[in-house]
């Protein structure tokens, strides 16, 4: 059987785990009978959207990078995302054992909606702050003025 991975969505209720489709489900782990398989059980978050995606790259990080220059920072636009993920999305790791690892950075695409609401609105007040920038809200019209 070529190597495949299966996801099945469903929902907890008093303890156990309500299955969409599970009669599917039931037949493609027949199939798996004899082999060692793993499961992994995670909660389902909805993932910022297409266009908050687009409006991180194609103007948050953009504005910012040129907000940079202005200051005489030559950044790429690689460089202010991980100036802006190492700032707003790290958050430490602790072990089992109580080990804690410092420093992790969450990457954009693993983000929810809200998070990536957050994580927006978070450089838009930075750069407001410490640029004198003002990066504009997705919904808000810009104007450009030629001389």
């Amino acid at each position: 059987m070529p190597e495949i991975e299966l996801t099945y969505y469903g929902k907890v209720e008093n303890g156990r785990m309500r299955i969409a489709n599970r009669k599917q489900m039931d037949a493609d782990i027949r199939c798996y009978e004899g082999k060692r398989i793993s499961v992994t059980i995670r909660r389902v978050y909805k993932r910022r959207s297409d266009n908050q995606n687009k409006f991180l790259h194609g103007a948050v990080f953009p504005i910012a990078r040129t907000a940079f220059y202005d200051t005489g920072l030559l950044l790429t636009l690689e460089e202010v995302k991980d100036y802006f993920k190492a700032k707003f999305l790290q958050y430490d790791l602790v072990s089992e054992h109580g080990e804690i690892f410092e420093g992790m950075v969450k990457p954009t695409h693993k983000l929810s909606t809200t998070e990536m609401e957050e994580f927006i609105e978070n450089i838009r007040i930075w750069c407001r702050e410490n640029l004198n920038c003002e990066i504009p809200l997705p919904n808000e019209q810009t104007s450009i003025a030629f001389k």
